[in-house]
């Protein structure tokens, strides 16, 4: 037998014997093909699942930039300042010099810091006017020539050099508020007035520190230690303008730096109002 013969030979058994694997394998009622959208469906649940928790972790991240910016929004005190009239008012300030609070200290306080006002956001100037209007409104600002107004301040600050600007810009802009109101009239700064050390640790430990503003409390020790007859729970029963005629006349005006521009001053001991009259005659 030839090769060919052989060939053709076992090509024939083969085929013959050998059975056909895959038609079983089809004939199976276990065999099935998925289908293609299934792998697709198994993928975009992985990967929804993988995006939801994405997004809910940008969104967490998102609240704590937001608290964090919020928090770092809110405002800072950077300097409290104190007006007293009558009406004693608190002011506070932040870095910029905007109002964060306009706050009363006392009941006739009240009357001039209107609640209906948001005085948040303004500038000091605008608040001044407010105010000064408020007090022209209720009487406290007085009109009769044999008397002045006294408005008495304080400022306070961790920062010097604001605090001096803080000074410098309340003094001007009262002074022109009150100028408005055709009077004479005077801003003493509480830290003109002399006090020793032991006498600024008493105001410090005083329980009326809060009922009376610090700059009140000095005006009053200052005057009790100038003249003890002046008790303290006296005193507190004044208002500003009564507290300061009693201080102008009992202060040494070596004391006072602006003593000659300051209202109610009284005349040096040599004082002679004949030979003033000369001089102007003269």
């Amino acid at each position: 037998m030839n090769k060919k013969k052989i060939k053709d030979r076992m090509r024939e058994t083969f085929e013959s014997e050998v059975p056909d694997v895959l038609s079983k394998i089809k004939a199976s009622p276990d065999f099935y093909i998925p289908e293609k959208h299934q792998t697709v469906f198994g993928l975009r649940r992985f990967f929804n699942k993988k995006m939801a928790l994405s997004l809910m972790s940008v969104f967490v991240i998102a609240l704590i930039v937001v608290s964090m910016i919020n928090r770092n929004n809110d405002p800072v005190v950077a300097s409290t300042l104190t007006l007293d009239v009558n009406p004693s008012i608190e002011i506070t300030l932040d870095e910029d010099d905007f109002v964060i609070a306009v706050s009363a200290i006392n009941d006739d306080g009240d009357e001039v810091v209107q609640k209906n006002i948001k005085y948040l956001g303004m500038t000091l100037d605008e608040v001044l006017e407010v105010l000064v209007d408020r007090l022209n409104e209720l009487g406290y600002i007085v009109t009769t020539v044999d008397d002045s107004n006294i408005i008495l301040i304080e400022v306070s600050s961790d920062n010097e050099v604001r605090r001096q600007r803080v000074e410098e810009l309340l003094k001007a802009k009262l002074q022109t508020e009150m100028n408005k109101h055709s009077n004479s009239n005077w801003v003493l700064n509480s830290r003109d007035i002399q006090l020793t050390e032991e006498q600024r640790t008493r105001i410090n430990q005083d329980s009326r520190l809060g009922t009376y503003t610090r700059a009140k409390l000095t005006l009053m020790y200052r005057i009790n230690s100038l003249d003890s007859s002046n008790t303290l729970r006296e005193l507190e029963q004044l208002n500003i303008r009564q507290l300061y005629n009693i201080f102008i006349e009992l202060e040494d005006p070596d004391n006072l730096p602006d003593y000659n521009q300051m209202p109610g001053r009284r005349q040096p001991n040599n004082y002679n109002p004949i030979d003033l009259g000369n001089e102007l005659n003269a």
